[in-house]
């Protein structure tokens, strides 16, 4: 049998497909990421979707990086040997620190910058005349993850992290599934000198091979001497520059490998410390050449050296303009982006020797460390001082803003981090070093400056867990907008192991197609890029990923609880005909008041009947449905919520409902609770899109289930029948059946899997229009007392204590919806089990297996809800 669907995509949910081909039968499961809280389980990285109503992602305005400060130290185990200490931002916690070269080979770190995904790079100076050519390490990041010992027991101050990770660029090298890193301030892992101090060969990928420490990623030899300048672009590709007393060049090295991808050997300034501004443009400033180096690769003849005395550090503000801090002249100069001076040589009252510069981007204020007053200058955007001096530690040089606005400057003497809350212009936070560590920082320490303005790139990223090792993966698909040239490039990698995952290429994915990953977690990554005309942002809508399941293998899936309040009840039978009286009660449970439409299905032609009740608070009607719906003998009832004023469908997870069978008002037959389905669209209405259907999608509503269960059915007779077959004490059940996909022009095909006392399976097909309570012998004859005892192998002494009544148990899943126009394949249906003996009655809800996102309450036309 094959089994296609047809229909919506899911959210947060898996839809069951079944393929045959050559291999023979293999099940898929899509699971799908379309609201704010699917693509929250990913990582996302300078993209933000609160802002838009349909959950989608686009490029954020400024960076959202890490909670992390990356400082440089000279706490390395020579003279001339230096680390990184990772700092969070929020409590000021040391979380790591990491070794800037192999052991023995000098580094004295300096200069640092953050790349988009979170990896800290680093530049040597102090290679210079001791070795060739200069160095540059790029320290990578986790997120999460378990503190354990090497055979994984969890252990506070284990050497070894254990995934699952909320993210990592980590690699796990020695393949043990665990990543070997820092703990935190003083646990420096070992880098022994084997190959990684050569970097790469002429000039290629550079991966780390032999350092302890798996968060140590690249180590890469450059052209370029006495790197002082690191930073970042907007294609995040890494801009390495040297000086020494006098600029030696420049290189640009691609972010995953390290590669060296281009080198300008010889500029006639820059390469002391700068950045990269949102369009691409290098600025670097030349100390001893009194100079700014502005250079636009898209324009490389047009290299300029803007004169500036004295400069040392950059910064840019929200509006592109460059501000230089001039060290000895205790001035600013401000240029504007095309490299034009806005402001020349601005006095700072009060500074004496000024260095480090950065802009907070919510004020554009601009902070200033002086190392001789051992204090920090704030400026408005004017270049005019804000308040009084800010004291911190001795010889204050690095300064940078985290990712919640705040300031961080580092003080070479007295070996500590300050952090500076604007909004009250005070220190709240002193996180001190080892003695002597002299941090001597530039700038970017958070990864925030170079981006204030419009970013051009970002990224969002998510780990799949297939649940067994060998999981095998498919088609990706993917809804985007991408207007005037921006662009959404999805990427994937998997792995057996969440830790090894770093360490697999990334494979470019075209929609649709199928991926040919294998591995246990499947990482992907949806990378943006801003329209090179406009600026504009890509939009990713909606992302689906498939896994394959071979024939015999059970794939996952999502069963709600349907025991829980809903927006919307349905009840599976009413009974108005003469001798019967049905009793229907809805509750509100919440302390809000809330409107109810009753929507009465007619079990003869599907028509509608409408009504609509108001409930306040914690109230609860029950009626007589002759009483409330007066035309119709029979079917089936459906109520949702609404605005108590605007009348509009919402969500109001508060609805409880029972439906009662009575004969006439003097004894009780049975009773169904209702199937309460969640509301899932928030806002002013459910009916996302417009339609006037409820649609049981994920979107709207919770999904409708997939697959039925019913755990009983008893051999059925018949009282007007002989023999084994009949008798007073007969049992004849009923089967209610409402079909979900489609609606009244679609007939409806359920798949049957019919089990006997002992694992006997046998399978049938029913088909039916809209809604049918039908006897069970009526579908077919595998359901009687006398086939299950007689025609099959059962197992004698079932049912215990009642031997020679057979019992058996089904599966219902719906296998096509046909109308005059249109076809559905895998259809959504619900069913229920009334049983009988004699003149008593009993029924309750199915058990439900896994959920699909095509059903519907309910569609009228050809081509049902399309």
């Amino acid at each position: 049998m094959e089994k296609r669907f047809v229909g919506r995509a899911a959210a947060r949910s898996c839809v069951v497909i079944l393929l045959v081909g050559a291999a023979g039968a293999q099940t898929s499961v899509f699971t799908d990421y379309t609201t704010s809280a699917d693509f929250e389980r990913g990582t996302l990285l300078n993209l933000h979707h609160e802002a838009l109503a349909d959950g989608a992602l686009r490029l954020d305005t400024v960076t959202a990086p890490f909670d992390y400060l990356n400082v440089t130290t000279t706490n390395g185990d020579g003279p001339r040997e230096g680390t990184v200490v990772r700092i969070d931002t929020e409590t000021g916690e040391v979380l790591g620190e990491y070794r800037t070269s192999p052991n023995g080979r000098p580094s004295n770190p300096s200069r640092t910058t953050v790349d988009l995904f979170g990896n800290v790079w680093v530049g040597n100076r102090d290679v210079l005349g001791l070795e060739t050519g200069g160095t540059v390490v790029k320290i990578g990041v986790v997120v999460g993850g378990t503190r354990c010992r090497a055979d994984g027991t969890p252990d506070p101050q284990g050497e070894y992290l254990r995934p699952p990770f909320d993210y990592s660029t980590a690699v796990d090298r020695d393949g043990d599934g665990l990543i070997h890193t820092s703990r935190g301030l003083g646990d420096v892992l070992a880098w022994p000198d084997v190959t990684d101090g050569e970097g790469g060969s002429a000039g290629g990928p550079a991966p780390v091979e032999d350092a302890l420490d798996e968060l140590i990623l690249v180590y890469q030899r450059t052209p370029s001497e006495g790197v002082h300048h690191v930073s970042v672009d907007p294609n995040n590709q890494v801009w390495v520059g040297g000086y020494t007393v006098s600029p030696r060049g420049f290189e640009r090295l691609d972010a995953d490998s390290g590669a060296i991808l281009e080198t300008l050997p010889s500029l006639p300034c820059g390469g002391y410390g700068g950045l990269v501004d949102a369009h691409g443009v290098v600025w670097s400033v030349s100390s001893n050449e009194n100079a700014v180096m502005r250079y636009d690769p898209a324009q490389p003849s047009q290299l300029a050296c803007v004169p500036v005395a004295n400069p040392y550090g950059a910064a840019m503000d929200s509006q592109g303009r460059l501000w230089v801090s001039q060290r000895n002249n205790a001035t600013v100069t401000l240029l504007g982006n095309d490299g034009a001076v806005l402001l020349a040589n601005k006095s700072v009252p009060g500074a004496a020797f000024l260095r480090g510069i950065a802009v907070t981007p919510a004020d554009d204020h601009v902070w200033v460390t002086d190392p001789v007053q051992n204090v920090v200058f704030r400026l408005d955007p004017a270049g005019e001082r804000v308040g009084a001096p800010i004291p911190v530690g001795e010889k204050p040089s690095g300064i940078s803003v985290d990712s919640g606005g705040r300031v961080w400057v580092t003080c070479r003497v007295s070996s500590d981090a300050w952090r500076i809350d604007p909004g009250s212009g005070a220190v709240d936070l002193v996180v001190q070093l080892p003695p002597a560590s002299t941090p001597y920082d530039y700038s970017d320490m958070a990864g925030t400056v170079s981006y204030t303005t419009t970013l051009a790139v970002g990224s969002w990223e998510v780990v799949h867990d297939g649940g067994a090792a060998g999981a095998e993966w498919g088609r990706l698909r993917w809804t985007t907008d991408a207007p005037n040239g921006a662009r959404i490039r999805m990427l994937a990698r998997a792995s057996d192991s969440q830790a090894a995952l770093t360490s697999q290429p990334w494979k470019p994915l075209s929609h649709n197609v199928r991926c040919n990953l294998s591995g246990r977690f499947l990482q992907v990554r949806a990378a943006f890029e801003r329209s090179p005309l406009t600026g504009e942002s890509p939009t990713l809508h909606d992302l689906s990923i498939e896994q394959i399941y071979q024939q015999g293998v059970d794939p996952p899936c999502v069963s709600p609880n349907r025991r829980t309040p809903g927006s919307l009840l349905l009840f599976p039978e009413f009974d108005s005909r003469e001798g019967v009286v049905t009793l229907l009660t809805v509750t509100n449970v919440l302390h809000a008041d809330v409107k109810v439409e009753y929507v009465y299905i007619d079990g003869q032609n599907c028509q509608e009947f409408n009504r609509t009740e108001l409930l306040t608070g914690n109230d609860t009607l029950t009626v007589v449905v002759a009483y409330h719906d007066p035309n119709d003998e029979y079917g089936y009832v459906y109520a949702f919520a609404k605005h108590p004023t605007t009348n509009a469908p919402i969500r109001h997870d508060g609805l409880i409902g029972q439906v009662m069978s009575m004969d006439g008002l003097e004894a009780f037959e049975y009773a169904v609770d209702a199937v309460a389905f969640a509301g899932v669209a928030s806002g002013a209405t459910t009916d996302v899109d417009g339609d006037g259907v409820r649609d049981l999608d994920g979107v709207e509503y919770g999904m409708a289930p997939d697959e039925l269960l019913i755990p009983r059915f008893l051999g059925q007779t018949d009282p007007a029948l002989p023999g084994p077959d009949g008798g007073l004490g007969a049992f004849r059940s009923e089967l209610v059946l409402i079909a979900l996909s489609g609606g009244a022009a679609f007939t409806t095909t359920v798949d049957f899997l019919v089990y006997n006392d002992n694992e006997e399976e046998f399978s049938l097909e029913h088909s039916f229009t809209c809604w049918q309570r039908i006897p069970l012998l009526a579908i077919s004859g595998v359901f009687a007392q006398s086939f299950l005892h007689n025609a099959t192998n059962d197992a004698p002494n079932e049912i215990l204590g009642a031997q020679g009544n057979e019992a058996g148990w089904m599966r219902l899943d719906g296998d096509v919806a046909t109308s005059s126009a249109a076809t559905i394949y895998d259809p959504a249906i619900y069913a229920v089990l009334i049983e009988r003996v004699a003149s008593f009655g009993v029924a309750d809800l199915p058990f439900e297996l896994c959920s699909q996102p095509n059903g519907d309450l309910l569609a009228t036309g050809l081509f049902g809800d399309e």
